[in-house]
C-alpha cells in the first residue's frame, strides 16, 4: 500500500512539474502535422478496457474521416487522455461519452460530453484550477490536475479550452487553429 501511495505521489509531482514548465513557457512545443481523428482513436483505444469497466461507450460524430492539424501531438494526446480519464472516473455508469469533431475554415473543435454521476455544484472556471475537484465527496480518485493540464496544454499549442456545465452534462471543448 505504501508503494502504491508513493507511486501516486511521484506521478503527482511529475505532473505538477510538467504543468509548471508548460505554463511558464519553459517546455518547448514540438509542432508537427498530425491526423486529429487518428490521434483521438488511438487515445480511445488506449483506455478501451477502462471505458468498458466503467460501463461507458464512446459515440463518435466526425464530419470527416481524417483531419490534418499542425500541433504538438503528445500534448494533445495528454489533453484527450485526461478528458477520457475524467469521464471514466466521474461519468454515470452505463452512459455514453459523446465525441464530436467539427471543422470550419479557420479552426476545428473537439467536444467531449458525458453525464456526471454526481451533482455538479461548481462553476466551469472553478474546476479548471489546479487541484480543483468537482465531486468533493470523493477522496480516493483524482488529483485535481487533469483539467488544469488539459487547458494549459491546449493553450500552449495555440488552442482554446472550455468547460460547459448543462445540468448533469459535462462538456469539454478543445478548439485548435487549422
Amino acid at each position: 500500500r505504501l508503494n502504491q501511495k508513493a507511486g501516486y505521489m511521484l506521478d503527482l509531482v511529475e505532473s505538477l512539474f510538467e504543468l509548471t514548465k508548460v505554463s511558464s513557457g519553459a517546455a518547448e512545443c514540438k509542432k508537427e502535422e498530425i491526423d486529429l481523428i487518428r490521434l483521438l482513436e488511438q487515445t480511445i483505444g488506449l483506455v478501451d478496457d477502462q471505458l468498458s469497466a466503467a460501463g461507458l461507450r464512446v459515440r463518435r460524430q466526425y464530419t470527416t474521416p481524417s483531419l490534418s492539424v499542425t500541433t504538438d501531438g503528445s500534448r494533445l494526446h495528454q489533453v484527450f487522455a485526461n478528458l477520457l480519464g475524467n469521464a471514466i472516473k466521474y461519468a454515470l455508469f452505463g452512459t455514453r461519452i459523446y465525441l464530436e469533431v467539427k471543422q470550419t475554415e479557420t479552426e476545428c473543435s473537439v467536444r467531449m460530453v458525458n453525464t456526471a454521476s454526481y451533482e455538479m455544484d461548481f462553476q466551469p472556471e472553478e474546476i479548471l484550477q489546479r487541484f480543483a475537484r468537482g465531486d468533493k465527496a470523493r477522496s480516493t480518485q483524482g488529483s485535481g490536475l487533469g483539467l488544469a493540464i488539459a487547458r494549459t496544454y491546449t493553450e500552449s499549442v495555440g488552442g482554446q479550452f472550455q468547460v460547459v456545465i448543462d445540468g448533469d452534462q459535462f462538456h469539454a471543448i478543445v478548439r485548435l487553429p487549422l
